[in-house]
């Protein structure tokens, strides 16, 4: 999706938060397969802490129906690149009361790429040293707390 038409998609979603009083959540993970159905659960956390919220999931298009179908997403929108995300960014902080970038750091989708965010992200997790955090689950739930 092009960021025109993505800013436009989330000012969209932006203002319907708004007008129906819920607070916007995004997670970004542009990863595979495996590492989405990983993080499913994540979203079951977010539910659950923020009961009222529209949760957005921005992933990779090959994804977008297997990240819809998760019952607690309110809406995926496939993301081709971390580029257009980059251009996101302020945009993203600053809407979202919380926003979360799953993609772990030193994995070709996660490289260059830090998140300013009202919520304390953990960057230091990265390809080196998940496994200290427990399995895989947990290094993306501890990335995002």
């Amino acid at each position: 999706m092009k960021a025109m038409v993505l800013r436009k998609k989330l000012s969209f979603i932006t203002s319907r938060c708004r007008r129906e009083r819920k607070p916007l959540c995004a997670v970004v993970l542009l990863g595979r397969m495996g590492d989405i159905i990983a993080c499913g659960p994540v979203a079951k956390e977010i539910r659950s802490r923020y009961k009222n919220a529209w949760i957005l999931w921005l992933c990779h298009p090959d994804f977008s129906d297997l990240v819809s179908a998760t019952p607690e997403v309110d809406e995926a929108i496939a993301v081709s690149s971390l580029a257009e995300i980059e251009k996101l960014e302020i945009w993203l902080s600053k809407e979202c009361e919380l926003f979360l970038n799953l993609t772990l750091p030193g994995t070709p989708m996660g490289n260059s790429l830090e998140f300013r965010s009202k919520t304390i992200v953990k960057q230091e997790i990265n390809t080196d040293n998940y496994y200290h955090y427990g399995p895989l689950l947990c290094a993306f739930i501890v990335t995002g707390k």
